[in-house]
């Protein structure tokens, strides 16, 4: 029972650290605890879960809910455009538009290099 409430603790600590994250806008810092916490070493100690207090849920909930990537990390995205400077951004979004840029566009096109690939790739690196 004492090891319970221990686990519980650290678990609220490490929400606290990503809720302090999100306010610094250090969302990637924030997605590595987020990582952490969704390892499953961590996500099946699910009696230590359950007895975290409803605002530490609530927390969790709401920053799981910022960097979720569905539909292409929509809601990062949003949040991300209306915050004000300065923030350090998750990389991996980028890293995974690049990827798609890169894989899903030719080289050249018609023996002419393709002009619109490098534009993409331009506004990737100017959003970071």
């Amino acid at each position: 029972h004492e090891k319970l409430k221990e686990r519980s603790l650290v678990i609220a600590k490490f929400i606290d650290i990503a809720h302090e994250l999100y306010v610094l806008q250090n969302f990637d810092s924030l997605m590595g605890v987020l990582a952490g916490l969704n390892l499953s070493s961590v996500s099946r100690l699910k009696f230590s879960n359950l007895s975290l207090n409803d605002s530490s849920v609530t927390l969790l909930e709401e920053v799981k809910a910022l960097m979720e990537p569905q539909s292409s990390w929509s809601n990062y995205r949003n949040h991300l455009k209306s915050i004000v400077a300065p923030a350090i951004p998750y990389m991996g979004v980028y890293l995974t538009d690049l990827t798609f840029i890169e894989d899903g566009n030719a080289d050249t096109s018609d023996d002419t290099i393709n002009f619109r690939k490098r534009e993409l790739v331009g506004r990737v690196l100017q959003d970071i």
